[in-house]
């Protein structure tokens, strides 16, 4: 399920981006001072600050034409081993085509190294193309940047290129550790080239089978790419002598097409789709020797563990994958012998709900010991493992781990993203061997940081997200952490900064279960007035609605601008809150979620006066599209008017590793998926005993890409035809050839204001 702000462009656009930059952003933020170890209710602070200078219409329109205030930030983030220089793709402030720069850490300069234009000596219009990653080589010497049909290599020394082109695009090309060789997948096969040569080899031979490959080499399938955050499909020996690469046979895997019914004459191919219960991809592993293509089957229990989550290669140790069983409720870790293939489990982990995947882990250490994430406590914490079967401790419940970021090429510390809110995100610095000094927090303001490292540079990238300024990218040293300013190496830079209008935010904490919630009012928000509430859900697992930073609050201003009090609740199921309140949607995504988002609302409308009830909307996306669906209609009481954006209608239609670790499989749970369908409610909303009055239908909004290939149109559709059956009143909106992502600023921009007037017509706005 799609849960990354980045990834969701429309929904991104109208609701879920994150802003690059605001140096002239006027505040008046309602900010929250929380103890973190003892997670109390926040005491909120006050503080204003100069309002922006744009109007609300220029405002307005910038966010569309900057991509949220997205377009202009770093990502990509690498740092080089020798920590002098600083590697990161960036846009311009109203164009999302990024470019590779460079920045200089002794100099504190920056340039560009490339962009698709100067790569493709401006004949980009012949064969468009553009630039979405890069590899920094482990010595630094190297850069490889994929481009279309080419590979191109930068030598740093000699400051030249080489292009490598194929006939049809590569994917997933990597450069070799000693930078000497890409190894990338051409139609299915793996192949290496060599850089200073240019001969090429194919390690892998795939049989020709006709349309839509059934089985191919080096590729990670679809549910490893969508619900496993795992991308790749090889990897290297720390030697270069070997590649470990994945196997998979799509023989008896359903397929579906993505249809435009605005292009009947486009033909797009079938692609795999497992669903909810049916077969996944075959998938395997096999070793081959970079000289001698000799091919060797890595064995384990497929039949009892067929789903590959990673795979490590550490320097001077055998490789290592980790598997997990179907039902998600147990991970092993196996050592591979790299000589005939063969595997022993070093670690199992289990847990009788699901055990959640963090690919931050495995570490392996020199000594044999790995670093490993737990929820076994009740809480994530991170521990070390070592070859006798001894545990040690190394971040405990307390620290609130979310992330391992780094280890020192030392081994003396452990870099961890944490924070026992989970409306923040810190940065602490551990020890690995626990004792030996206190752990150390290395950031402190409230919001939401992130690191990048290279793990033998004493320079690092602490990007910082707070809640009352502009994101920033700062070049750091790692020593003297309690002197921050001492260690700063300068600032990687964003696209020219625009002012926006003010934030009126409000973080609180909410009932029994202590949900954290979001207040947002219009900048003109007059307490002598009622306004109509909107409540802007997700409501799913794995994902933190409410942050407490100033970009994620600005596309909720967005909203509350146009007249609205926008609500945002983290209800159970939602991560940082400890193993019992994640788990307790186990078998019933919906009502557990809702219920406390209805409760968040109905108490927050107490306390506020400023919130009318009798006018109450909701507005989703993906998951939360599912939740604004299902709220509209089983509580058309309480909402009167829904816009549920690409939303999931039978969970039986959805795919397999999403849908099973929560729901189950379906022959083994079917009244699970009976009650989660939204067509169940369509008709016949709950009503109280004894209730004899006419049956209320709350208006529905539905939007939907045509294109999606993550929640596809079907779901839509079935929807408002069920809709249409019943007499429900109801609007379609298909997205012509739109994904579930979207790349289309114009209609979102178009889309944003349909939605607003029907979010108006029926809250009596207007």
């Amino acid at each position: 399920m799609c849960q990354d702000d980045t990834a969701w462009y429309f929904w991104a656009m109208l609701s879920l981006t994150m802003p690059a930059h605001a140096s002239a952003m006027g505040f008046v933020i309602a900010t929250a001072s929380i103890n973190a170890a003892a997670c109390g209710v926040p005491k909120l602070e006050r503080t204003t600050s100069r309002p922006g200078t744009l109007s609300q219409t220029d405002w307005v329109e910038a966010y569309w034409k900057t991509g949220g205030f997205r377009f202009g930030e770093p990502r990509d983030i690498q740092v080089s081993p020798d920590g002098r220089a600083i590697f990161f793709l960036r846009s311009s402030k109203e164009d999302p085509e990024l470019a590779l720069y460079q920045y200089d850490v002794d100099d504190r300069a920056e340039r560009k190294i490339a962009d698709a234009t100067s790569l493709l000596d401006g004949d980009a219009h012949v064969r468009p193309s553009k630039i979405v990653d890069y590899q920094l080589s482990n010595d630094g010497t190297r850069i490889l940047v994929p481009l279309g049909l080419s590979m191109f290599v930068f030598d740093r020394d000699s400051e030249s290129w080489k292009e490598f082109r194929q006939a049809n695009p590569p994917q997933g090309a990597q450069l070799s550790p000693d930078g000497t060789h890409v190894a990338f997948v051409l139609e299915g096969d793996l192949m290496v080239t060599n850089i200073d040569t240019g001969s090429t080899r194919r390690l892998t031979a795939r049989q020709a089978d006709g349309p839509g490959r059934r089985v191919e080499y080096g590729i990670a399938e679809f549910i490893a790419r969508e619900e496993m955050e795992r991308t790749q499909g090889f990897w290297w020996s720390p030697d270069g002598a070997y590649l470990l690469y994945q196997k998979t046979d799509y023989r008896g895997v359903a397929r579906r097409s993505r249809i435009d019914p605005a292009q009947p004459d486009a033909l797009v191919p079938p692609v795999p789709y497992p669903r909810a219960g049916t077969k996944n991809a075959d998938v395997s592993l096999e070793l081959v020797s970079t000289r001698a293509t000799r091919h060797k089957n890595v064995s384990w229990d497929r039949e009892h563990f067929p789903y590959l989550v990673a795979a490590r290669w550490p320097v001077g140790q055998p490789p290592y994958v980790v598997v997990q069983n179907r039902t998600q409720t147990k991970i092993q870790i196996l050592r591979v012998n790299q000589h005939t293939g063969a595997t022993k489990v070093i670690h199992e982990e289990r847990d009788p709900r699901w055990i959640n995947i963090d690919q931050s882990v495995p570490v392996f250490l020199a000594d044999g010991s790995f670093l490993w994430s737990s929820e076994r406590s009740g809480w994530y914490s991170l521990e070390r493992r070592f070859p006798n079967g001894n545990v040690v401790p190394i971040a405990k419940r307390s620290a609130g781990y979310r992330k391992l970021l780094h280890v020192d090429a030392q081994e003396r510390y452990a870099w961890i993203a944490s924070s026992a809110e989970p409306s923040q995100r810190q940065i602490l610095r551990v020890p690995i061997q626990p004792g030996t000094e206190p752990p150390r927090a290395v950031t402190h303001t409230p919001g939401v940081h992130h690191a990048f490292f290279h793990p033998r540079a004493n320079v690092w990238v602490h990007q910082c997200r707070e809640r009352n300024s502009t994101p920033t990218w700062w070049v750091r040293r790692k020593e003297n952490l309690r002197r921050a300013h001492s260690t700063t190496r300068g600032q990687l830079s964003i696209a020219e900064a625009l002012p926006v209008r003010h934030l009126n935010t409000e973080y609180v904490v909410v009932g029994a279960h202590r949900l954290r919630a979001a207040i947002t009012r219009p900048g003109d928000f007059s307490a002598h007035r009622r306004y109509p509430v909107l409540l802007h859900v997700y409501g799913g697992p794995g994902h933190n609605h409410v942050l407490q930073t100033s970009h994620r609050q600005l596309r909720a201003q967005l909203w509350a601008d146009q007249g609205f009090i926008v609500l945002q609740v983290d209800g159970r199921g939602t991560p940082g809150r400890g193993r019992r309140f994640e788990r307790a949607i186990k078998k019933n995504l919906i009502d557990g979620p809702l219920t406390d988002q209805l409760a968040a609302l109905r108490e927050l409308g107490t306390r506020h006066p400023e919130l009318d009830l009798s006018r109450v909307g909701i507005v989703g996306w993906s998951f939360g599209g599912y939740v604004a669906a299902m709220a509209t209609l089983r509580h058309p009481d309480l909402f009167r008017v829904g816009v549920a954006g690409a939303p999931v209608v039978d969970w039986r239609e959805y795919d397999t590793h999403y849908t099973e670790r929560y729901l189950g499989l379906p022959a083994s749970n079917p009244r699970a998926y009976d009650e989660h369908s939204a067509l169940r409610f369509i008709g016949s909303p709950a009503k109280p005993a004894g209730d004899r009055t006419e049956q209320t239908k709350a208006p529905l909004m539905i939007v939907h890409g045509t294109a999606d290939d993550n929640v596809f149109f079907l779901h839509s559709l079935r929807l408002s035809e069920a809709l249409t059956r019943a007499d429900h009143d109801h609007v379609l909106i298909p997205l012509s050839g739109s994904t579930h992502h979207g790349n289309d600023p114009q209609l979102a921009s178009a889309l944003f204001k349909r939605i607003v007037r029907f979010l108006k017509q029926h809250t009596a706005l207007e």
